[in-house]
């Protein structure tokens, strides 16, 4: 899309604003995929601005994007939405008002004509600088599955001031939003679905299982992401005793805790503990964040996301890339990502979980044909040119309410 100018002369940009635990996560990984592929759709090359040195920001400067650090006052940097329950509400406004006022300058002196944010907690922090200010703000929905009271007022702030609402799958506006959220702000809901370079799926070499501390025998069951409750590991390892009963099989756990989240090491030992009271410790690795992630996928034999709460999960999409036989929880948007390519059940059940794991480590043409379907999905719904072609079109949709060019 061509650069141009507006009324004065001067050229627009396009900034997004990532509030980041500054761990390499799927949602991180999401963050500096779509700053690469904006790349792609704009002259000027976009802005990301954050409030801690993380992955994404290296992974923009090595694309050539623009990357700003603007560190949160102490205050505002607290981990996760603990500022709404321990923040006292004078202090917060004041640090709002502080970080909005050096956001301001920032987005005034890089010249941007809008704003994406990349969650709620990004759209209320750079409120002070965009409210009042003519620059459109382009909300991402990732909504935790739990919502405080606090929380639901930040929602309905969030949906009045954005110029548009991004959803990350169809069903996330029925799940999130109350009937009357939809009636009054319908207009602004968009599904991009976020996009993946396919080559870089066919490059991948499976790594050996002897990397992983796994012998050469039996099945290879994985899975990746944020080590908290909420992906649940845990319920995948009482799954795994139940798979270990009827078949030799490992389970590969990729991932770890957020470091300022004091309970992710507690949650890390009681995996192990757990483990270890069902009798399978030798079957469950705990590798960690691993770089070469996708080769780890590569070579399990069937790939597992156990999660209660999710947007539209980008380790799913990864295994679907790779061409993996996938079993996942109906959590946020994996059953819109599979479809029928893929076993789906119900949030919570171990035992379904175990019954398809097994199901699939006994069939390998059930598995071959799964994964096929799988591949094929992936590259219909998720590869790079449809999201630079909805992007394309959003930013012209944005001209002409806007008169912005970007």
């Amino acid at each position: 899309m061509s650069q141009s100018h507006n009324e004065t002369g001067s050229s627009r940009r396009f900034a997004l604003f990532h509030v980041t635990h500054g761990v390499n996560s799927g949602g991180e990984q999401m963050v500096s995929r779509l700053v690469a592929q904006l790349c792609k759709v704009l002259e000027s090359p976009p802005i990301l601005i954050t409030q801690r040195e993380c992955p994404s920001i290296d992974a923009a400067r090595a694309v050539g994007a623009e990357g700003q650090v603007l560190p949160f006052p102490t205050e505002l940097d607290i981990y996760d939405h603990g500022l709404l329950r321990v923040a006292k509400v004078p202090v917060l406004l004041r640090s709002l008002s502080r970080y909005g006022k050096a956001l301001r300058r920032v987005l005034s002196e890089r010249r941007v004509g809008v704003l994406w944010c990349s969650n709620l907690r990004g759209v209320v922090t750079a409120l002070p600088a965009t409210l009042g200010h003519g620059i459109p703000v382009i909300w991402n929905i990732w909504l935790p599955p739990r919502r405080s009271l606090g929380m639901r007022m930040l929602v309905w702030i969030s949906l009045l001031s954005s110029w548009r609402v991004l959803l990350e799958y169809f069903a996330q506006k029925d799940r999130v939003f109350t009937e009357l959220q939809r009636r009054l702000f319908g207009s602004k809901f968009r599904v991009i679905y976020t996009g993946y370079d396919a080559e870089r799926f066919e490059s991948v070499v499976a790594c050996q299982r002897a990397e992983l501390g796994v012998g050469s025998h039996g099945g290879l069951v994985a899975t990746a992401g944020l080590l908290t409750p909420r992906k649940g590991q845990d319920l995948l390892v009482r799954a795994m005793a139940t798979v270990c009963r009827e078949e030799e099989a490992d389970l590969v756990i990729m991932g770890d805790s957020i470091p300022s989240n004091p309970g992710g090491s507690q949650y890390r030992d009681s995996l192990r503990s757990l483990a270890a009271e069902l009798g399978i410790a030798d079957r469950i690795h705990l590798v960690g964040w691993r770089d070469d992630a996708l080769d780890v996928i590569a070579a399990c034999d069937v790939f597992v996301s156990a999660s209660y709460g999710e947007g539209l999960p980008g380790a799913v999409r990864e295994a679907m890339g790779l061409g993996k036989a996938i079993v996942a929880t109906d959590a946020g948007g994996s059953a819109e990502a599979l479809g029928d390519a893929g076993f789906v059940v119900t949030c919570g059940d171990a035992d379904a979980l175990a019954e398809k794991i097994v199901c699939l480590l006994r069939c390998d043409s059930l598995r071959k044909s799964m994964g096929e379907g799988a591949r094929t999905r992936f590259r219909t719904l998720f590869s790079t040119d449809q999201l630079v072609k909805s992007y394309a079109g959003l930013i012209s949709e944005l001209y002409q309410c806007k008169g912005i060019r970007v």
